[in-house]
């Protein structure tokens, strides 16, 4: 019969926390919260986990701002506006502020805020003039994409004069 408390591994039998972070790193950017979570959840202790991470910061193998463009630019391939995108980074322990991340948008995305808009609405909303429960539709889902109450009512605008 197996002693529960022989399940669980030992410090020693975990990897290298360091080397284990300099992997996941070395695939895809991470926040440092990201990071943090996932060394807890692998069994590291908690002084730890914040001395790998600290580490990692300073090394500048882990950069929130970094994380942030990354995260926009995916975001933005993806149709999504910067409200979404700053939702987004808050659940990943980003905090940075609208203004912050607009800059970055306008930086790294592939197209400006109205041509997206003006390509969603072409491809999923095309009947949005059609009646007032269709422009509504249109309406609420590019806000949930994001994308900021006056610049899609202005590009709802622009679609009804053509």
């Amino acid at each position: 019969m197996r002693n529960d408390s022989s399940d669980a591994p030992s410090s020693e039998d975990l990897p290298n926390p360091r080397s284990l972070a300099l992997r996941r790193v070395s695939v895809r950017e991470y926040s440092p919260w990201e990071m943090k979570k996932y060394l807890s959840d692998k069994g590291y202790d908690e002084a730890t986990v914040e001395t790998v991470v600290a580490e990692l910061i300073e090394t500048k193998q882990i950069d929130e701002t970094r994380y942030a463009r990354a995260m926009t630019r995916d975001q933005a391939m993806r149709k999504r506006g910067p409200l979404y995108i700053l939702n987004k980074l808050r659940t990943k322990g980003v905090r940075l502020g609208l203004k912050e991340i607009e800059v970055i948008f306008h930086e790294v995305a592939p197209e400006d805020e109205e041509t997206l808009i003006m390509r969603v609405l072409e491809r999923r909303y095309p009947q949005a003039q059609a009646s007032l429960k269709d422009r509504s539709r249109a309406y609420q889902g590019l806000l949930r994409r994001g994308f900021s109450r006056g610049t899609v009512e202005k590009c709802l605008r622009k679609k009804a004069e053509k």
